[in-house]
């Protein structure tokens, strides 16, 4: 961890200054017990138990009483069910993290690769996984805590890692009412750390300094009230007798105190010319000499982490802390300035409504076949009164009574509480309401009959989810921010960041960041730049994974040409990429790969259209020549009977801005005499009309003047 690269760094106090540490710490600690961590704890347990079911339901108290009475503890867990298909909706949302640039020396290029780099650490510390976990404990125990710090155990550089807290273990500031660590005065978190795990995070020194003054200050108690693999396990780790002391040193669990508060002190800054202020402390001469560049080095009280580490009387750690905020990522579903809840708190009441109905309703169930009988004393001949108590309600059962004796009468069951039976199934309606969990939320049938009232209920029920998802979101873009921190802070030499495509499982893309170019200039630099984060929600990989493949086989069920090796990949079937690999080996050993088919296809296209539009160009064009001669025709048909508006339509057309291709005029005189129209036959065969409307057949007379009526006529218009 980075706060073991501290350790050797800060100057040791005395004896007496750590016992004084030590001492605030448990007292701290004692502190936030008494405030409400321990009434904290006893309810998280209690919902735990109510998630778990299996018997643990039943409070202790009742269990006694049962047990004494003899009666049947049942128990119907519909908690469960109803917090799963909560589980399941955060399932089909992950996060995807992007960021903007906003202050000095961001960039929207560096923005790019900030945001993929924090991809490739989201992957690395599986924190989709670890998030689920979160929100599963905030559900259920109201509080999810994830700590994120940097490790220098696998990589001398660094590499940020993430674990997932266990909510009893975690303390926040009791006077605190933020929802955001930055503003708490501090928090402790509580470790339960073999000698081993201490000397390896603290050194072997600090180690052998514990011995049994940790004693003093292991709250066992505490210890049984946390979860783990064995129930009744106190922390001891051996049984005492044989076991050499050496031996149970190091088996055995030491409680150790982690707190991280916030103290003033008197730091050297950076300050932009754009006004930003950035603490020095944790910054590289390279880095310092780059931020001066756009700025002024100046001394100010600033706010800064304090963090002490101690286990009994020993002070493990006490330093600066290496981080510029707390490594705590709180998750409360439901947060009222400090009050927090989660989804099964109000589940209790009717979950233990149902049980006891039920359990009621069995009763009197047996009641009924077993009422009991009026017997005459002295009457029975084959059995003792005692014997028709215990085996009265069996089938088939035979009793004999003395002649003259009054009979054996059985006594009338009295009749069960009215609406007894019904109460079971309003607890069961109770817990659907409370959850929002209703039927067609969990998958179920219900009395829904149309898919519009299926997904009608469906969506009220995410709407009543929309509070704890909100939350979710107010934590992801505080883990955002977090991971940033770390990145800028620790990430400061020249890495190489390596994206694998999720579909082909194939390298995308290699960034390198803080690369040095020739000029001495950085490429890529991550530490330096303010940015703003963008959270969003995707679905999960293989929920769009199998929606892509349902959409892909519907298109294809619709007659879609989707090539095969596209509907392989979209599937969830182990080594699709192997099996599309071999496929398309395959097709190119053929010569007909999917690519080159699709190529010819779209080149015999092409070559089909250029031929049809050349075609349709050459027919435009004889349409074009055939109009043009008609229309000459006609010219030199007015010309011949009027001569004089030759020389009228020449000016005219050079008006127009006509050119003449020939020798000018443009429309040459007629010297010839007029044409009388009546001596032209235009219904005779052979005569001058447009190709689109050939003469008319010789009709009876009148009956072809239309003919010659309109703009395009069969007679000149002289």
């Amino acid at each position: 961890m980075a706060e073991k690269a501290l350790t050797t760094s800060e100057k040791k106090g005395s004896r007496d200054d750590d016992g004084r540490l030590a001492r605030l710490n448990w007292e701290r600690y004692e502190y936030g017990k008494t405030a409400g961590h321990d009434a904290y704890i006893a309810t998280a347990r209690r919902n735990e138990d109510f998630y778990l079911g299996g018997g643990l339901q039943w409070s202790e108290t009742d269990r006694q009483a049962m047990e004494a009475a003899k009666r049947p503890m049942i128990e119907l867990n519909h908690v469960m069910p109803a917090v799963h298909t909560a589980l399941g909706m955060q399932l089909h949302s992950r996060v995807d993290i992007a960021f903007q640039p906003r202050g000095e020396g961001a960039d929207e290029q560096t923005a790019e690769v900030m945001s993929k780099v924090v991809m490739q650490v989201c992957d690395q510390i599986e924190y989709h996984w670890k998030e689920s976990m979160q929100f599963e404990d905030g559900v259920i125990e109201q509080r999810g805590f994830l700590d994120f710090r940097v490790s220098f155990e696998n990589n001398f550089q660094g590499e940020i890692v993430c674990e997932v807290l266990d909510p009893l273990d975690v303390q926040p500031d009791p006077d605190a009412k933020s929802y955001d660590p930055a503003g708490w005065a501090d928090v402790v978190v509580i470790n339960w750390l073999t000698y081993d795990e201490i000397a390896g995070r603290y050194g072997e020194d600090k180690a052998r300094e514990l011995g049994q003054a940790a004693d003093l200050y292991f709250d066992t108690d505490q210890y049984m009230d946390r979860p783990h693999f064995g129930d009744d396990a106190d922390g001891e780790g051996l049984y005492q007798g044989w076991v050499e002391e050496e031996e149970r040193t190091r088996t055995r669990r030491y409680m150790v105190l982690d707190r991280q508060y916030w103290q003033r002190n008197l730091e050297d800054v950076v300050v932009y010319y754009t006004g930003e202020v950035k603490p020095i402390a944790g910054m590289t001469d390279a880095q310092i000499a780059r931020a001066l560049e756009n700025g002024v080095r100046s001394r100010v009280n600033v706010k800064r982490v304090r963090w002490t580490v101690t286990c009994g009387r020993t002070v493990l750690f006490d330093a600066w802390s290496p981080y510029r905020t707390f490594t705590i990522i709180p998750y409360f579903p439901i947060f009222r300035r400090g009050r927090t809840r989660g989804m099964v708190d109000n589940l209790r009441s009717p979950q233990e409504l149902e049980n006891k109905s039920i359990t009621n309703t069995l009763e009197i169930q047996n009641t009924v076949s077993n009422s009991g009988y009026d017997v005459e004393e002295g009457s029975l001949a084959n059995m003792e009164p005692e014997d028709l108590e215990k085996y009265g309600n069996r089938n088939g059962l035979v009793i004999v009574y003395k002649k003259g004796s009054t009979r054996p009468e059985k006594r009338r069951p009295s009749d069960p509480p009215r609406g007894a039976e019904l109460l079971t199934d309003r607890a069961e309606f109770a817990i659907k309401t409370i959850s929002g969990m209703s039927d067609a939320l969990q998958g179920q049938k219900g009395p829904e009959v149309s898919g519009v009232a299926i997904q009608s209920k469906q969506y009220q029920g995410e709407m009543q989810m929309g509070r704890p998802f909100d939350n979710l979101a107010l934590t992801r873009r505080m883990a955002a921010r977090k991971i940033l921190e770390l990145v800028q802070g620790f990430y400061t030499e020249e890495r190489v960041v390596r994206i694998v495509d999720p579909v082909t499982n194939k390298l995308k893309e290699e960034i390198v960041i803080n690369q040095v170019d020739e000029t001495g200039g950085i490429l890529n630099d991550v530490t330096i730049g303010r940015y703003d984060v963008v959270v969003s929600d995707t679905p999960t990989h293989a929920t769009f994974e199998q929606n892509q493949f349902d959409q892909l086989v519907t298109l294809l069920e619709k007659g879609v040409a989707i090539p095969p090796r596209h509907l392989l990949l979209a599937s969830t079937i182990a080594k699709k990429h192997e099996i599309a690999d071999e496929m398309q080996a395959i097709a190119e050993s053929q010569g007909s790969s999917e690519l080159d088919d699709a190529t010819a296809e779209e080149k015999r296209a092409s070559a089909e259209l250029k031929r049809a539009q050349a075609r349709k160009a050459e027919a435009d064009a004889t349409n074009s020549a055939v109009d043009a001669q008609y229309s000459a025709i006609q010219t030199a048909g007015v010309i011949e009977q009027t001569p004089a508006t030759a020389g009228l339509a020449d000016r005219l057309l050079r008006s127009a801005g006509y050119v003449d291709h020939d020798q000018p005029p443009i429309v040459p005189e007629y010297s010839g005499g007029p044409t009388p129209a009546a001596s032209i036959d235009y219904g005779a065969p052979g005569a001058n009309t447009n190709p689109t409307t050939p003469a008319p057949v010789p009709v009876p007379d009148g009956a072809a003047v239309g003919a010659n009526q309109g703009i395009e006529t069969q007679e000149f218009e002289g």
